[in-house]
C-alpha cells in the first residue's frame, strides 16, 4: 500500500503522545504548557499523565501549577476528582518543596470548601492534622494547614457557618477601628463563636467581639487607637529626628473586646522604633499571635478583672490578670512604665534559640501576676475529630505562677502643691482680682527670668568656647566662604577634627574628622535670615562634636553685632579678612570707607589678623593700631606668583588671593606651603557656587560650556570672574562659531543687587546673549531698560577721526550686542547651522547657502525663513535625534533680521555723516543699538522651571552649530539652584562614564549607579545612555558578564529620556488652586516656621548624641531648609489627598472582596 501523505500522518498521530514529548523539556514554561494541554485533552490517560507531572516533576513551580490547575478542573469535571485527590494526598504524605505544599493546601480549599465542593470537608482532615503537627514543617505552612482545618470545621457546622457569614457581612461595612453590633444565636457554643470569628478574620485585620448581653455582641474591625500613657513616656525618653511630621506620637491600641482574632499579617518586615508593633520573626513564621503582646496584657489588667481570649489557628490563648485589684493596678503601672522593656523581651523570646530564652517573656508576665494558657487545640469536621500538636506555642508559653505583691502606701499619689504656690497660681489663671503687689511680682519674675536666661546663655557660650582649643574667624566682602573652606582643608589635612561654619550659596557647616571625609550639613535659618544666635548654636555644635579647630564666617552686619561676636563671644586670637569691597551699604555704609571701617572691627584685640585687601588697607592698619592687632597684609604679587599647575590641582578655579591668604596662615603655623597647597586641593569641600568651569556638553546641535560664577553677587567679584575666564576677550569676528551667554539668576528680594547687575549688562560687558531666570524678571528688565536709556543719552559714535572712525565705532558697538562685522558672516554662520544637522554634509550646506533662494535674499528675513524651511524638509534627523530644523529656520531668519537692521542703520549713519549731520547719525545708531541690545535678552518667565528646562531655553537662544560659553551670575538660589545641580550631575555622570570605559573592574559599579541614580538631567542621562549602548554594541567577554545590567540600564535611561523630554514642553502655569494654597500658606507659614526650627534643633541634638549620622543629618536639614522655600502646604495637601484616595480605593475594593468570598448561593443575611 502506498504510504500516507505527511499531513495525513501527522493528523492521525496520538495528540497525547505528541504532548508528552514536552515532559522532559528543560523549560519550565514548556512543561507548564504541557499541563494546560493535558487538561484540554481531559482523557483518563491525559489526567493520569497530569497527576504524574504533579507528583514527580523536578520543579516545584511545575508541580504546584499542575496541582492547582487539576483541582480547579475537578470542580467542573467529576471524572477528574479522583486524580486531584490523589495528587493532594501524595503531597501531604510525602511533603516536598514548600511551594508544592502550599499548592496542595490551596487545592484542599478548592476541593473541600464551599457549597459546591466536589469532595466532603472531612476528606483530608487526618492528613492536614498530621501535616500541621509535624515539627519539621515550617511554621508558616503549619499555620496555613491549621487554618484550612478551621475553615473546614466551620463549614461543617451550620451554626458556626451562620455566625461567620454574619460577621463577614458586618465587617464589610466597617472601616479600621469602627464597631457594629451583631446578633449571634443565643444558644451558640463558645467554640462556634470563636472559630467563626477566626475564620471570618482570616486575611483581614484584627476582629474583636465584646459581649453586650445574651446573643448580643459588638464587632470591632481593626484596633482602635487613642492616647496611651506608655507611648507618651516612650516618646519623651527617645526623641528622634526622623519621626513622621505632623503626626500624633502619643497614641496606641485601645481595648475593644474580650474575644480577639489576631490578624495573620499586619506585621512589620523591617522593625520600626515604636515598641510593641508586630514584627515578622522567621522562627515562628510570622509575628507569633499565640504569644500575648503588651497591649493584650494591659487590656487584661483593668479595673474590672477580664479575661482576654486570643483565637489562633493553633488554639485559644487565654490571658488572665492578677485577681486582686491592687495587683492589677501595679502590674498595669509597671507595664506602662516599662513598656518598651517588655516589648523587647517578647521580641527576644520569639527569635531565641534556647528553650529558656524562649519562655522568658511569659515567665516575666507570670512574675507580674498574669497567667497565659493555651487550650482548645483540637476540633471536629463532620464527626471526624482531630488534634493539633502545639509544638510551636509550647516553646514560648510557660505556666504562670502568680506571686503576691505588697503595694507601697503612696506610690500612686500625685504631688501636692504648697499653699503659697497655689495662691500664686490662682492669680495667673484668674481673670480679675489682681492687686499691684501681684503685678509687681510678675514684672520682677519676668525681668529676673530674662536676666537669668541671658546669664545662662552667656555661660553656655563661654563653656562651648573653652571646650575648643583653637578658633579662627574670617570675614570680608568677597571670598570669605571660599577662604573658610580652604582653611578647613588645611587643618583637616593636618589631622585635626575641624568644624567650619560657612554660608556661601547655602548656610551650612562642615564637620571634618581626622582620616575621614568631610561632611557638609545645612544650617536651618528661619526664613533664610541670619542672626548672631546662629553663632551660638554652631559654636555649641563644635563643642558637642569635639572639634579641635573651629573656623567661622562672620554673618553679622551691624557694627555692634560684629563687636559682640568678635570681642565678647569668640575672642579669637587669629582672624582673616579677605577684602573690604563695598557691599551692604544700607547697613555698613553709606560709603566704601564706612564699609571698610566696619569690616576692620573684626580684627582681634592684641591678636593677629591676615588680609589681602589692597585699596582700603590704610583703614585696616589704622584700626589694627587702635586694637593692638598685628596685621599681616599679603601683597597682591604673592597671589600672582602662585604656580598655575599647583592652582590647577584645586577642583575649581579659586581666586589666587584667597589661596595666598590661607598659605600665609599655613606659614604662621610652620606648614610647608607646597605641602599645604597640595593637601588643601585633596581635602577641600567645594561650595556649590565656587567658580568652576564644567566639561563641555553637546545638546541640540550646540556645544555648551558652563562656568559657575553665581556666588559673585557684586560688581567687583563678577568682573573678576569675567576677566579671569577671558569672557572679555571674546571677539565674534576673530573666533566665528563661538558665542557667549550671560545667565542672570535674579531674585525678587535683592532689588539693589538687580540694579547693580542691570548696570553691568548695560555698561560693563559685551555679550552675545543674555538670559534672565528666576523671579522679578519684569523689574530686572525695567532696570536694564532704564540703564540703557540713560546710557544712550550720552552715547555717540561721532567725534575724532571723522567718518571712517565713526563707522569703526559703529561696528565695534554692534559687535557688543552680538552682531558680527566681518564680511560673509551670514553665509558662514548659516553654513555652520546647517552642518549641525547630521544629514547635511559640507557640500549640501554650501548648495543651500549658495542657492538663489538664500544668497540672493539674505537681507529679507521672511524669504530666508521660507527658503531654509523648504530646503530642510528633505533632511529629517535620524531616529532618536532631536529635530533642530525649526531652530535653524528661526536663527537663520533672526540672523538675517539683525544683519538687515544693522546694515540699514549703518547706511543711515553713513549717509548722515556724509552730510555732516552728526546728530542724525548718532540718533540712527542709538535706535539700532537699543533695538538689537534688547532683542538679545531672553526672559524665562517661569520661576518654577527646572534645570533641564532652563538649559533647553538657553540652548534654543544660541544658533545651532555654535560653541557657547555660559557664565552664571548674581545668585544661585531659586531657579538657578536646580540649574547648577544639572551641571553638577553632568560632571558626576561624565566621571562615572570615564571610569566605566577606562576601568573594567568598575563597570558593574557604574552600571549599578546608572540603575539607581535619581538626579539625572536630560543631557547627562543621554550621555550615559549613549555610553551604555556603545558598551552593548562593543560586546566582548568583558561586557558579556554585565549583559543584564546593561539591558536594565538601557531600559531605565530610555524611559527617563522620554519622561524628561516630555517634561520640557510642560507649560508650568500655576493653577488657581495652587495660587489659593500659596496665599493660605503665607498666613500660616509662621506656625510652620516654629515647627521647622524645632525639627532642626532635634536633628542637631541627635547628631551630637550619635543617634544619626552626618549623611542623614544633612539630608534631614536639607529637607527642612527646602521646606521654607515655599510650596509646603500644597505638597502636604497632595500627600494627604493621595493617602485619602488610596484609602477610599481600598474601601471600595473590600466590599467586592467580601462578596467574592461569600459562598455562591448562600442566603443573604438580614439586617436587623
Amino acid at each position: 500500500a502506498a504510504s500516507a501523505p505527511p499531513g495525513r500522518a501527522a493528523a492521525s498521530a496520538d495528540p497525547l503522545a505528541i504532548a508528552l514529548l514536552a515532559r522532559d523539556d528543560p523549560s519550565e514554561h514548556v512543561r507548564q504548557e504541557l499541563v494546560r494541554q493535558l487538561l484540554a485533552l481531559g482523557s483518563p490517560e491525559a489526567l493520569t499523565a497530569l497527576a504524574e507531572v504533579a507528583e514527580a516533576d523536578g520543579s516545584p513551580r511545575v508541580r504546584g501549577y499542575a496541582m492547582r490547575e487539576l483541582s480547579r478542573f475537578a470542580t467542573d469535571h467529576a471524572d477528574a476528582v479522583p486524580y486531584a485527590e490523589r495528587v493532594v494526598r501524595f503531597a501531604f504524605a510525602k511533603p516536598g518543596p514548600p511551594l508544592a505544599s502550599r499548592a496542595a493546601l490551596e487545592a484542599v480549599r478548592t476541593l473541600c470548601a464551599g457549597p459546591y465542593a466536589p469532595l466532603p470537608p472531612a476528606t483530608f482532615v487526618d492528613l492536614l492534622a498530621e501535616f500541621a503537627s509535624r515539627p519539621a514543617i515550617s511554621p508558616d505552612l503549619s499555620d496555613e494547614a491549621a487554618a484550612a482545618l478551621r475553615l473546614l470545621e466551620v463549614e461543617s457546622r451550620p451554626v458556626a457557618e451562620h455566625i461567620r457569614q454574619a460577621l463577614v457581612a458586618a465587617a464589610s461595612e466597617l472601616l479600621e477601628g469602627e464597631s457594629a453590633p451583631v446578633e449571634i444565636p443565643a444558644d451558640a457554643e463558645p467554640r462556634d463563636i470563636e472559630r467563626a470569628l477566626l475564620v471570618a478574620s482570616r486575611g483581614d485585620m484584627t476582629y474583636t467581639l465584646r459581649r453586650r448581653g445574651r446573643g448580643r455582641y459588638v464587632l470591632t474591625r481593626g484596633e482602635p487607637r487613642g492616647f496611651r500613657l506608655w507611648r507618651l513616656i516612650h516618646e519623651m525618653r527617645t526623641p528622634m529626628p526622623d519621626k513622621r511630621k505632623g503626626w500624633i506620637h502619643t497614641s496606641g491600641r485601645l481595648f475593644a473586646g474580650e474575644l480577639v482574632a489576631p490578624p495573620v499579617g499586619m506585621a512589620e518586615v523591617t522593625p520600626t522604633r515604636v515598641p510593641g508593633e508586630r514584627h515578622v520573626y522567621p522562627p515562628v513564621g510570622g509575628w507569633g499571635p499565640f504569644v500575648p503582646r503588651i497591649d493584650d496584657l494591659l487590656a487584661a489588667a483593668s479595673l474590672t478583672q477580664r479575661e482576654i481570649r486570643l483565637i489562633t489557628t493553633r488554639g485559644t490563648v487565654t490571658v488572665r490578670a492578677p485577681a486582686k485589684l491592687a495587683h492589677r493596678l501595679r502590674a498595669r503601672a509597671l507595664l506602662t512604665w516599662r513598656y518598651d522593656r517588655y516589648a523587647q523581651a517578647r521580641m527576644r523570646a520569639l527569635v531565641a534559640q534556647e528553650p529558656a530564652e524562649q519562655k522568658k517573656f511569659t515567665l516575666m508576665t507570670g512574675e507580674l501576676g498574669f497567667s497565659v494558657a493555651l487550650g482548645d487545640t483540637g476540633g471536629e469536621v463532620d464527626g471526624r475529630p482531630f488534634a493539633l500538636e502545639p509544638h510551636l506555642p509550647s516553646k514560648y508559653l510557660a505556666v504562670a505562677v502568680p506571686s503576691a505583691f505588697q503595694l507601697g502606701r503612696d506610690w500612686l499619689v500625685g504631688p501636692s502643691v504648697p499653699v503659697w504656690i497655689d495662691s500664686f497660681l490662682s492669680y495667673l489663671v484668674s481673670p480679675a482680682g489682681n492687686v499691684p503687689t501681684q503685678l509687681a511680682w510678675i514684672v520682677f519674675l519676668v525681668l529676673a527670668y530674662m536676666v537669668l536666661r541671658a546669664a545662662w546663655i552667656m555661660t553656655q557660650i563661654e563653656r562651648a568656647r573653652r571646650g575648643i582649643p583653637l578658633t579662627i574667624g574670617g570675614w570680608g566682602t568677597r571670598g570669605k566662604s571660599g577662604s573658610e573652606r580652604l582653611k578647613a582643608a588645611l587643618f583637616h589635612a593636618l589631622r585635626y577634627d575641624v568644624v567650619v561654619k560657612t554660608t556661601g550659596c547655602e548656610a551650612m557647616f562642615i564637620h571634618a574628622m581626622r582620616d575621614l571625609p568631610a561632611q557638609e550639613i545645612f544650617i536651618y535659618r528661619p526664613y533664610d535670615k541670619a542672626t548672631i544666635w546662629e553663632q551660638r548654636n554652631i559654636l555649641a555644635a563644635g563643642r558637642n562634636l569635639r572639634a579641635q579647630v573651629f573656623l567661622w564666617e562672620c554673618m553679622a552686619l551691624q557694627p555692634l553685632f560684629v563687636d559682640t561676636l568678635c570681642s565678647e563671644w569668640m575672642r579669637d586670637e587669629i582672624t582673616t579678612l579677605t577684602n573690604a569691597y563695598p557691599d551692604h551699604e544700607d547697613i555698613q555704609g553709606p560709603g566704601g570707607e564706612d564699609v571698610a571701617r566696619v569690616i576692620a572691627r573684626f580684627m582681634p584685640t592684641d591678636g593677629l589678623s591676615f588680609t589681602t585687601e589692597e585699596q582700603m588697607l590704610p583703614l585696616l592698619k589704622d584700626q589694627a593700631q587702635r586694637k593692638g592687632t598685628n596685621l599681616v597684609a599679603i601683597p597682591p604679587i604673592d597671589a600672582d606668583l602662585l604656580p598655575v599647575d599647583l592652582l590647577d590641582r584645586l577642583p575649581y578655579q579659586e581666586h589666587p588671593r584667597n589661596v595666598a591668604l590661607v598659605l600665609a596662615l599655613a606659614d604662621h603655623f610652620g606648614v610647608d606651603r607646597e605641602f599645604a597647597l597640595v593637601e588643601i586641593a585633596d581635602h577641600v569641600i567645594l561650595d556649590l557656587g565656587v567658580l568652576k568651569t564644567y566639561p563641555t556638553v553637546q545638546y541640540r546641535g550646540r556645544k555648551l560650556t558652563f562656568s559657575n560664577g553665581m556666588s559673585a553677587n557684586e560688581r567687583a567679584g563678577f568682573m573678576s570672574n569675567w576677566t579671569r575666564l577671558a569672557f572679555d576677550k571674546h571677539d565674534m569676528d576673530a573666533t566665528p562659531g563661538k558665542a557667549t551667554v550671560m545667565v542672570v539668576n535674579n531674585r525678587a528680594d535683592r532689588v539693589a543687587r538687580s540694579r547693580v547687575f542691570a548696570q553691568i549688562i548695560v555698561e560693563d560687558i559685551g555679550v552675545d546673549h543674555v538670559v534672565l531666570i528666576n523671579s522679578n524678571l519684569g523689574g530686572m528688565m525695567q532696570f536694564i531698560t532704564e540703564g540703557l536709556d540713560a546710557r544712550l543719552r550720552d552715547m555717540v559714535i561721532t567725534g575724532d577721526g571723522g567718518k571712517e572712525r565713526a563707522l569703526e565705532r559703529f561696528d565695534e558697538q554692534m559687535k557688543k550686542v552680538g552682531v558680527p562685522a566681518r564680511a560673509g558672516a551670514f553665509e558662514d554662520d548659516l553654513t555652520r547651522m546647517l552642518r549641525a544637522l547630521p544629514t547635511i554634509d559640507e557640500a549640501a550646506a554650501a548648495a543651500i547657502v549658495g542657492g538663489p533662494e538664500v544668497l540672493g535674499k539674505k537681507g529679507e528675513p521672511e524669504a530666508i525663513e521660507a527658503a531654509v524651511k523648504k530646503a530642510l524638509e528633505a533632511h529629517a534627523p535620524p531616529a532618536g535625534e532631536d529635530d533642530i530644523r525649526p531652530d535653524i529656520v528661526h536663527h537663520a531668519a533672526r540672523l538675517s533680521r539683525r544683519l538687515a537692521r544693522r546694515d540699514k542703520a549703518r547706511a543711515e549713519v553713513e549717509a548722515a555723516l556724509s552730510q555732516g549731520a552728526d546728530a542724525e547719525a548718532n540718533q540712527a545708531f542709538r535706535a539700532a543699538f537699543r533695538e538689537l541690545f534688547l532683542e538679545r535678552i531672553a526672559v524665562l518667565w517661569n520661576a518654577d522651571a527646572k534645570g533641564d528646562k532652563v538649559i533647553d531655553f538657553i540652548t534654543r537662544e544660541v544658533p545651532p552649530g555654535f560653541d557657547a560659553r555660559l557664565m552664571g551670575s548674581q545668585n544661585i538660589k531659586g531657579t538657578g539652584l536646580d540649574f547648577v545641580y544639572r551641571w553638577l550631575s553632568m560632571d558626576r555622570v561624565r566621571t562615572a562614564i570615564e571610569r566605566m570605559q577606562s576601568n573594567p573592574s568598575a563597570r558593574r559599579e557604574v552600571l549599578t549607579f546608572f540603575l539607581s541614580y535619581s538626579d539625572f538631567g536630560l543631557i547627562d542621562l543621554r550621555e550615559a545612555l549613549a555610553a551604555v549602548r556603545a558598551a552593548k554594541e562593543q560586546g566582548g567577554a568583558g561586557w558579556a558578564e554585565h549583559a543584564n545590567l546593561i539591558d536594565g540600564a538601557i531600559r531605565r535611561l530610555e524611559a527617563l529620556d522620554k519622561e524628561k523630554t516630555a517634561a520640557l514642553v510642560v507649560t508650568g502655569k500655576t493653577g488657581v488652586g495652587t495660587k489659593v494654597l500659596l496665599r493660605i500658606e503665607q498666613f500660616v507659614d509662621h506656625m510652620d516656621s516654629v515647627r521647622r526650627t524645632r525639627w532642626a534643633k532635634i536633628v542637631m541634638d541627635d547628631l551630637f548624641a550619635m543617634r544619626i549620622g552626618h549623611g542623614q543629618a544633612a539630608l534631614l536639614l536639607r529637607e527642612i531648609v527646602g521646606r521654607q522655600k515655599g510650596g509646603w502646604l500644597a505638597k502636604d495637601l497632595a500627600k494627604w489627598v493621595e493617602k485619602r484616595r488610596a484609602w477610599l480605593e481600598s474601601r471600595r475594593k473590600k466590599p467586592k472582596k467580601a462578596e467574592a468570598a461569600a459562598p455562591p448561593g448562600a442566603p443573604a443575611t438580614e439586617q436587623g
